[in-house]
C-alpha cells in the first residue's frame, strides 16, 4: 500500500467520523421533534460516508400498518363522540319521553276514574302537550346531533384539501431536491406528517415505487395526489340534507362516501347514517303508533258535548317526521271538556268507558314489533345505550392497537437517545483513529523526502 493510498484511507476515516457524529448529534438535537425519523448513516466502502448520504429509518411496511391504525382509531373516536348526546336524548327524568308518556298515562287512569272532572282534563291536556314536546325534543336532539355530524364531515373534507395541496407541492418539491440521488429528508418528513394527519380523517394508502414515485390514494382507490404531484382534491354536496362526498373522475363527479369508511370524516359519518338515523327512525315509527292509535280509540268515543270522531295529537301523514311533528289536535287543545270520555251521548256525564279503553292502551301491544308503547320505548333507550357503549369500546380498542403500532414505529424511526451516544462515540473514536492515520502517513512521507535529499 502506497502512502498516498494510506493518506486516502485517513482522509476519508476522518470524513465519515465526522459526518457520522454529525447525524448522530441532528438526532439527538430532533429527539422531541414531532415527525422526525432518525437518520442513519449510509456508509460505502470506497466512499466512506458524507454529511448529505445520511438516510431516513424508515419502515414501509410499519408505515403502512401506522396510517391503518390511525385512521381506525380516529373513527372510533369520532363516532363515540357523535354518539354521546344519545344518552342525553334518552335519559330519564323531568322532559323526557318515558317520563311524559307515564304521566300522560296516569292522566288517562284519572280520567276513566272522573270522567266529568274538568282540573283531570285539563291535567291530561297539560300532559298531552308534554309528550309531544319530549317527542319533539328528542327529535330535535337526534337532528342536531346529525347535524353536527355533517358539520364536521364538511370540515374534515376542508383539512384533507388543505394537506393535499401540501402534499402535492412537497412532491413536486422532493423530485425536483432527489435529482442527484440525496434524499430529501426533511422534505419527506414533513411530507409523511401530512400524510398522518389526513389518515387521521380519511383512509388513505400510500403506493411508492422507485426512489420518487410517491402516490396517494383514496382507500387504494381513487387517486388524490399522482406521481407528478397533481392534486385530486374532494368536494361535499347535499344529498336529503346530508353532507355526501364527490370526487372528480376522468372529468365525472363520482360519489366516494362509501369509500370514506375510517378516519374522523369516517366516523361521523357511520355515527350519522348508523345509529343516529336508526334512531331517530325508530322515534318517529314511535309517535307515528302512538298518536295514530290514541287518535283512533278516542275519535270512537264522545265528549261532553255529545260529539264524537275528534283527535286527541294531529293525525301524522308519514312515519318519517311524526316525533317532530307530534302536537296536540285543534280538536281538543285548550278545551278540556272535549275530550272524548264516553261511549254514549246517553250516559253523560258519568259514562267512562271510552276513557277505559284509552287507559288500556298504556299496556296494549300496538306499537311495531308487537310491543307496548313503554316496551318498544325501552328497546329503543336499550338500543341508544347499547350504541354508545359498543362504540366506545370500539375507541378503546381501536386507541390501543394505534398505542401499539406507534410503539413500533418508535423503536424503527425514533430517535434513542442512549445508542446515539454509543454511535457518536464509536465515530469520535473513529476520527480520532483516521487523524491518527493521516498523522503516520504524514510523518513517513516526511521522512522519506528526508532520505531522497
Amino acid at each position: 500500500m502506497s502512502l498516498l493510498n494510506l493518506l486516502n484511507i485517513g482522509s476519508i476515516g476522518a470524513s465519515t467520523g465526522q459526518a457520522g457524529v454529525t447525524v448522530a448529534a441532528t438526532n439527538l438535537s430532533n429527539i422531541a421533534t414531532e415527525g422526525y425519523n432518525r437518520r442513519s448513516a449510509a456508509l460505502r466502502p470506497e466512499v466512506g460516508l458524507s454529511q448529505s448520504s445520511s438516510r431516513r429509518a424508515v419502515e414501509p411496511f410499519v408505515e403502512r400498518r401506522l396510517l391503518i391504525a390511525q385512521s381506525s382509531a380516529s373513527e372510533t373516536q369520532a363516532e363515540s363522540a357523535a354518539l354521546q348526546s344519545l344518552d342525553t336524548i334518552f335519559a330519564d327524568g323531568d322532559g323526557s319521553v318515558g317520563n311524559a308518556l307515564d304521566n300522560f298515562q296516569a292522566s288517562m287512569q284519572e280520567l276513566a276514574a272522573r270522567p266529568g272532572d274538568l282540573a283531570v282534563r285539563e291535567q291530561l291536556l297539560g300532559n298531552a302537550n308534554n309528550v309531544a314536546t319530549a317527542f319533539q325534543n328528542a327529535a330535535a336532539g337526534l337532528d342536531q346531533a346529525r347535524g353536527d355530524a355533517n358539520e364536521r364531515v364538511r370540515g374534515g373534507v376542508d383539512e384533507v384539501n388543505q394537506r393535499l395541496r401540501q402534499v402535492g407541492a412537497l412532491s413536486t418539491q422532493i423530485n425536483k431536491a432527489e435529482i442527484g440521488g440525496v434524499e430529501a429528508s426533511e422534505l419527506r418528513d414533513r411530507r409523511d406528517g401530512l400524510v398522518r394527519e389526513i389518515s387521521e380523517r380519511i383512509p388513505v394508502t400510500v403506493i411508492e415505487s422507485g426512489s420518487n414515485g410517491f402516490s396517494l390514494t383514496l382507500n387504494g382507490s381513487q387517486s388524490l395526489v399522482s406521481a407528478d404531484g397533481k392534486v385530486s382534491e374532494l368536494s361535499v354536496t347535499e344529498g336529503n340534507g346530508d353532507a355526501r362526498i364527490t370526487k372528480i373522475a376522468a372529468g365525472v363527479a363520482v360519489d366516494v362516501t362509501s369509500m370514506v369508511n375510517s378516519g374522523s370524516v369516517g366516523g361521523n359519518i357511520k355515527a350519522r347514517d348508523g345509529a343516529l338515523t336508526e334512531m331517530r327512525t325508530k322515534l318517529d315509527q314511535l309517535a307515528f303508533d302512538f298518536s295514530t292509535k290514541y287518535n283512533e280509540v278516542h275519535r270512537g268515543g264522545v265528549a261532553l258535548d255529545g260529539a264524537a270522531g275528534r283527535n286527541v295529537f294531529v293525525e301524522p301523514t308519514a312515519v318519517a317526521g311524526a316525533a317532530r311533528n307530534l302536537t296536540v289536535s285543534a280538536d281538543v287543545a285548550g278545551q278540556p271538556e272535549k275530550l272524548a270520555a264516553a261511549t254514549d251521548a246517553a250516559t253523560l256525564p258519568a259514562d267512562n268507558r271510552n276513557a277505559l279503553a284509552l287507559s288500556n292502551l298504556s299496556s296494549a301491544r300496538f306499537a311495531t314489533g308487537g310491543m307496548s308503547v313503554t316496551e318498544a320505548l325501552a328497546t329503543l333507550t336499550a338500543r341508544a345505550g347499547m350504541a354508545v357503549q359498543s362504540a366506545g369500546q370500539a375507541e378503546a380498542f381501536s386507541t390501543g392497537a394505534l398505542e401499539q403500532v406507534s410503539a413500533l414505529r418508535e423503536s424503527v424511526s425514533g430517535v434513542n437517545s442512549d445508542e446515539e451516544m454509543v454511535m457518536m462515540m464509536r465515530y469520535q473514536q473513529a476520527y480520532s483513529a483516521s487523524l491518527q492515520v493521516i498523522s503516520v502517513a504524514d510523518q513517513m512521507m516526511g521522512e522519506l523526502l528526508n532520505l531522497r535529499r
